[in-house]
């Protein structure tokens, strides 16, 4: 995740194109590698998101908590990733810095989440009551659509698929399965969703087909997928941590957006200024 956000936020591409002159497939390949890297951290995240909420002590408290900290991320979010160089630049500026911590699109990954844990907690309260298994199915059938429409409204990272995944991964109780889960829904959308949209746009099978990621890019995206299933699959579900040391955490997914966006406004307005 770190590596993905660095990449993105600073943005490594312009500074050795622009500024070292580096070859442009050689700067383009360095993007593309670090953002492989990154790719590992969603389905690790979903893992954990489900792994968290069958083991919480408190479901309710748990999807309070990440929704609190989906809102504060948000801003922190928007502010690492939306600059209007070379017209904004909040370290001359003061009051640009709160003016670039709105919302606004595309949302951070923990908005997918908190839909995502806040289904597992409608799935938990809707079936631990004695009722009509149709009448559970149409209930929760319906909290689905509104929360995938409202992730999909707010163009939350991984919309697509992090929602049917959750769930998916929530309904499997043996690791092989979820890996199986994991694996084919990163799959869809690597690969075959990007084809899907070309053809639906009226575009040929073979013009669909270039727009998947086949080629350095895709290489580096299977790779790290095998990894990151592999880390899944020998990941200790009985290791223990401190409840105050496990909240700490939460606080390094926006503590993390600051400093890059404080961090990206220096380097593109003191070290490598943008062409007026």
């Amino acid at each position: 995740m770190l590596i993905d956000h660095f990449n993105t936020a600073l943005n490594p591409f312009v500074i050795l194109y622009s500024h070292y002159g580096v070859d442009i497939e050689v700067a383009s390949g360095i993007f593309d590698f670090l953002e492989g890297i990154g790719r590992a951290a969603f389905p690790i995240f979903a893992f954990l998101l489900v792994d968290g909420c069958r083991r919480t002590r408190s479901l309710p408290r748990y999807v309070f908590r990440l929704g609190i900290f989906a809102v504060l991320s948000e801003f922190c979010y928007d502010f690492a990733f939306d600059h209007d160089y070379p017209s904004i630049f909040p370290l001359k500026n003061l009051p640009n810095v709160i003016h670039e911590f709105r919302p606004v699109s595309p949302s951070s990954v923990m908005i997918s989440l908190f839909c995502g844990a806040l289904f597992i907690l409608a799935i938990q309260k809707i079936t631990s009551k004695e009722q009509h298994r149709y009448w559970s199915v149409i209930k929760l059938s319906v909290i689905f659509i509104v929360l995938y429409l409202a992730s999909a409204m707010l163009s939350a990272e991984y919309y697509q698929i992090a929602l049917p995944m959750i769930t998916l991964l929530y309904f499997c109780a043996k690791r092989r399965n979820q890996i199986i889960v994991l694996a084919g829904s990163l799959g869809l959308f690597y690969w075959l969703m990007p084809i899907c949209q070309n053809l639906s746009r009226g575009n040929t099978l073979r013009s669909a087909l270039h727009s998947s990621p086949i080629g350095f890019e895709g290489i580096v995206y299977v790779l790290v997928l095998l990894a990151t299933f592999w880390l899944i699959q020998h990941y200790d579900c009985n290791a223990k941590s401190s409840p105050r040391k496990s909240r700490a955490i939460y606080w390094v997914y926006p503590a993390h957006l600051v400093l890059f966006g404080i961090l990206a406004d220096f380097l593109y307005t003191y070290i490598y200024p943008m062409p007026q």
